[in-house]
């Protein structure tokens, strides 16, 4: 999958909805980061890929594309993100493969003294009820830019 340089949103009847397929954040230097499920509502098991240009060092290893499936033992992840662009968008399960930016699908964005909240909808919970709520906090000295 390619690094999206700009936020992508959802088309709905040639308009564009307020709901963000993948979000992009841009860092000028090393940014440790703390990614955290706060909530999942859906039949299917629900997650969250990150994606960078430079890669992201856990555990001492660098690598670049995380998913974080929701997990009633640990939904709470340090990450440090290498500088340059860092796509991210809500996963879900459907049939043993992930499924992702499909029709209706993706986030809505909140932000918050420390970085943002994501509110995400999958194709299959009820009409607009939101299937996942995470979190993105920025924890190095420095914020992120975004394009907002």
């Amino acid at each position: 999958m390619r690094i999206k340089k700009e936020k992508e949103f959802q088309e709905v009847d040639g308009q564009l909805d307020q709901v963000m397929k993948t979000d992009v954040v841009h860092f000028s230097n090393e940014q440790s980061i703390q990614v955290k499920i706060h909530h999942t509502a859906s039949s299917r098991r629900q997650g969250i890929v990150l994606l960078s240009e430079n890669g992201f060092i856990v555990g001492g290893d660098k690598v670049s594309t995380l998913i974080f499936w929701e997990n009633t033992e640990n939904d709470e992840h340090m990450v440090t993100c290498v500088g340059g662009t860092m796509n991210l968008f809500n996963i879900w399960e459907e049939e043993r493969m992930p499924g992702y930016h499909d029709r209706g699908s993706g986030m809505k964005v909140e932000k918050n003294q420390n970085g943002f909240v994501y509110h995400c909808y999958d194709k299959y919970t009820k009409e607009k009820d939101t299937s996942m709520i995470f979190s993105i906090s920025f924890l190095s000295e420095g914020f992120c830019k975004t394009d907002e």
